[in-house]
């Protein structure tokens, strides 16, 4: 979907959107690929594309010091920065102690979620490993929540079917939980998870490229349990949101 316009939508307490606020236009040029970065001074920080064609794009940010209720004017990257591309990166990062670290991607050629893991800070990698998570070379996100455990979001047999994995070592290992949804006559992935302030699970994700779909649920405190009526930390809950695909960019960080 082509659109001229980076729009913000803002998500209130009561579960509903804010309408749509414009943040940059550019008449008759697309404006691409909105990704949204939370400093941990609080500072937000826009990036996006603006040009026609791919190799002619212009990398562009803004900031906004009040939560994004207002936002600096446009800046230009330098010419050798290319800034984020959309989203994130295909592959996230599992910080297991200040040295040690894990990559987990989406593997092309074995139709598995991999994994390779440094000891030295990123500066060298293992090779490669596949898991035992199928995935369609689409993408994924995880995120290491505050009790130690690491939960995963991927498609596995499609991009049709989207899971949920917990790993309690660190992804050397994992088990799924969860299917959120599964229609495999539409594309439901690139999906975006983040743990908020009050241990509440957030998964956005693309529903057919049409449109995005915000799921919402509580972790228990067992290893591998998710939306559970047993579930002592939050009541079973799940909310669904609907907006149209390219007015939300998700940021990470709550």
């Amino acid at each position: 979907m082509i659109t001229n316009l980076v729009n913000i939508l803002f998500f209130c307490q009561d579960g509903h959107w804010f309408p749509p606020v414009v943040i940059d236009e550019q008449p008759d040029v697309p404006v691409w690929n909105p990704v949204l970065f939370k400093l941990p001074s609080q500072e937000l920080l826009l990036f996006y594309k603006v040009g026609q064609e791919v190799q002619k794009w212009s990398e562009c940010m803004k900031r906004s010091y009040e939560k994004g209720v207002t936002w600096t004017e446009r800046e230009q990257l330098p010419p050798s920065i290319l800034g984020p591309s959309k989203n994130k990166f295909s592959y996230s990062m599992i910080n297991i102690d200040r040295l040690h670290q894990m990559l987990v991607y989406s593997g092309r050629s074995v139709d598995k979620v991999c994994t390779s893991e440094s000891n030295d800070g990123g500066h060298n990698w293992d090779n490669v490993k596949p898991t035992e998570l199928l995935n369609p070379n689409s993408g994924i996100d995880r995120v290491k929540l505050r009790d130690g455990r690491v939960l995963l979001a991927y498609n596995t047999i499609s991009r049709g079917v989207l899971k949920v994995a917990l790993s309690t070592n660190d992804g050397d290992s994992w088990d799924e939980v969860l299917t959120p949804e599964e229609n495999l006559e539409m594309e439901l992935s690139y999906p975006v998870v983040i743990e908020d302030s009050d241990g509440l699970i957030h998964i956005t994700y693309t529903y057919d490229r049409t449109q995005i779909k915000k799921i919402t649920f509580a972790a228990c405190h067992t290893s591998t349990e998710l939306i559970r009526d047993s579930c002592p930390y939050h009541p079973v809950k799940l909310k669904v949101n609907w907006q149209p695909m390219f007015l939300i960019p998700m940021y990470k960080h709550l």
